[in-house]
């Protein structure tokens, strides 16, 4: 064992776009010589694993899926085995990288290796990289300021808080809902009560080469229910 600990990083890899990764993310993964990512347990394949191939060669690096659940992201069991195995890697003084879709610390699943690894391994030295999110980029890829000034934002994960997107179009400047390809029946709802429809802009996929923008009625007509889109109302 090596006396000293490899070190952990959280490297943001962006929304789509290789080109969006950062400089330091780029060089950090240039040389560690273990690289993990996020992976469905539903077996499909991991969009930050593909990002991050097209922008840095990966050939000859140790590549670690992790598996999450969907349904249960917060769950630590499905990745103890692909976290022991990093561990005895970080204990020999290799440094690792977790490849994350976006920002590592905005509804990243690095979020919950992070907490982890600060509660039970605290030895770890940890860095977190920060990535472009999908928030942002959606915003630049639409032409959508969301704020400016005094301007206040609201970020909420549509799926999970339907009753809270009425008080947050209400209490907000610029609204970005997330998660929220299931809900657009009620985002609907919400938007038309305040005559808000036509201020609708749903970006699906940013960045990558499927990428659509929809504005208006069409933004919530439910033609458009892609897990990797989300929705932006600017009053």
């Amino acid at each position: 064992m090596s006396g000293r600990w490899g070190r952990f990083y959280g490297i943001g890899v962006g929304p789509g776009d290789p080109e969006l990764l950062t400089l330091k993310a780029a060089r950090i993964l240039q040389q560690v010589p273990v690289v993990c990512y996020p992976q469905s347990t539903a077996g499909e394949g991991s969009m930050a694993l593909a990002i991050a191939a097209g922008a840095v060669s990966l050939a000859g690096k140790e590549l670690v899926p992790f598996p999450f659940s969907m349904s249960q992201p917060h769950s630590t069991d499905p990745w103890q085995g692909a976290l022991a195995r990093v561990l005895e890697r970080l204990a020999q003084g290799l440094d690792c990288a977790f490849l994350t879709e976006g920002d590592p610390f905005l509804y990243s699943t690095f979020v919950y290796v992070f907490q982890h690894l600060r509660r039970e391994h605290p030895q770890v030295p940890v860095e977190v990289v920060p990535g472009v999110s999908s928030l942002t980029a959606a915003a630049a890829r639409a032409g959508v300021p969301l704020a400016a000034g005094r301007e206040r934002i609201a970020v909420l994960p549509a799926l999970y808080h339907p009753g809270a997107i009425g008080p947050a179009l209400d209490a907000s400047d610029a609204v970005v809902l997330l998660k929220v390809n299931q809900v657009l029946d009620v985002v609907r709802g919400e938007l038309e009560a305040r005559g808000l429809l036509e201020r609708a802009v749903l970006v699906r996929r940013a960045t990558m080469p499927e990428e659509q923008i929809l504005h208006g009625a069409q933004a919530v007509d439910g033609s458009m229910r892609d897990y990797f889109s989300l929705l932006i109302v600017r009053r």
